[in-house]
């Protein structure tokens, strides 16, 4: 997770070395406050504007859809494809305790799949 004032270089480097395309923001009581994606990002440096010039706040999104730890996989499923969104970050209490992405998803379903076609 980053920091709303944190530079947004900060951002490359952790997508890059985590090979994640979403990264949390939280404050520092650790209460989720935004999500960067790597859209966001792509978008940032193709406006021109310098990554060291921008603060992690400026390109963050705040109107966040999250879930807690007790969201049916199914329920968050159908919420991330009706939202069209790629991750759910799982909260309780008002602390980030997870992320929920489509590659989670997507192992699921290579699985399940791989089961029923090997029958």
């Amino acid at each position: 997770t980053v920091q709303a004032e944190d530079p947004a270089e900060i951002i490359t480097n952790l997508m890059t070395w985590e090979r994640v395309r979403h990264i949390p923001v939280e404050d520092q009581e650790h209460r989720l406050v935004g999500l960067v994606t790597y859209r966001a990002l792509l978008s940032l440096i193709a406006s021109g504007r310098s990554i060291h010039d921008t603060s992690v706040s400026e390109i963050m999104k705040t109107n966040i859809t999250t879930i807690s730890p007790e969201t049916p996989s199914l329920e968050a499923i159908q919420l991330m494809r009706k939202l069209r969104i790629g991750c759910l970050p799982v909260v309780q209490d008002g602390r980030l305790v997870g992320i929920v992405t489509e590659e989670d998803f997507m192992k699921i379903a290579s699985k399940l799949l791989e089961a029923e076609l090997s029958r």
